[in-house]
């Protein structure tokens, strides 16, 4: 019932099962709604096997882990910033973008959940979609409120429609079936955001020469491109290793130098 994406199995066979001349090793993959194997199988020693998984894991998983504690550790600090200095509502835009994003990150460790926890894995992937897309309008209010823009209002509505229908379709969803079948299309609806958080600094820049906005734009092309391969990899099955865990501190570490400087 629980989707093991994310973990590499490993199958010891012990040797006293194997022949001298040639060995045959059935595998019989069971496969319900979705499913993949999207790297080689690999068959060699025992410590060989599992140092390989081992380094698979450290980055597709653990790493994810680290950054996940990070974030709220994180958001609980600009959060405290905030309550102090309520004029600065862009350290409030920061701690929910950096708190959603780590619930967001749980589904990088789900396995952990899934092996020790009675945890319904459909209306976990809601939770997920749904800190997700919270994640990317409150970085999209984030920039807005630290680059001190003055958007028309049709803008603001446009993007919390970007926000509500995603939103409603992943809450809305009658089963992990048709979950599965739309996530390519509501993950589209983070594009907007993620061409208003690159293009917005770099307007910024060359309009009006804003030395923060110059100093975003390094990450923020960074940050877009790991988004950018991480969502086309959903849209389009592409089943490679996601890439926004090790860049989202990248651009965490910016914007953490930003505020601080400020």
């Amino acid at each position: 019932q629980w989707n093991f994406w994310n973990l590499y199995r490993h199958y010891p066979i012990p040797k006293e099962y194997l022949l001298e001349s040639k060995n045959e090793i059935l595998l019989k993959v069971y496969v319900d709604s979705e499913g993949a194997i999207p790297a080689s199988i690999e068959i060699g020693n025992r410590e060989d096997i599992e140092a390989i998984a081992f380094s698979k894991m450290f980055y597709e998983s653990y790493l994810n882990g680290i950054v996940t504690v990070l974030f709220i550790v994180i958001s609980l600090y600009h959060l405290l910033i905030y309550l102090k200095r309520k004029q600065d509502k862009e350290n409030l835009y920061y701690a929910v973008f950096c708190f959603s994003y780590s619930l967001y990150g749980l589904n990088f460790v789900s396995w952990i959940f899934g092996t020790h926890l009675n945890i319904n894995y459909f209306y976990f992937q809601k939770f997920v979609f749904v800190s997700m897309f919270i994640s990317a309008y409150s970085l999209y209010r984030f920039i807005s409120v630290f680059l001190k823009r003055n958007d028309r209002k049709w803008i603001s509505i446009l993007f919390l429609i970007f926000l509500a229908v995603p939103l409603l379709i992943t809450i809305g969803a009658p089963n992990y079936n048709f979950m599965y079948k739309t996530r390519g299309l509501i993950m589209l609806f983070t594009m907007p955001f993620l061409l208003y958080i690159l293009f917005v600094p770099v307007y910024n820049y060359i309009k009006y020469k804003n030395l923060e906005a110059k100093t975003m734009l390094v990450s923020l092309v960074i940050i877009f491109a790991v988004a950018f391969h991480d969502i086309l990899n959903v849209v389009f099955k592409w089943n490679s290793s996601f890439w926004l865990g090790p860049g989202i501190p990248l651009f965490m570490g910016s914007i953490m130098f930003l505020l601080g400087n400020k």
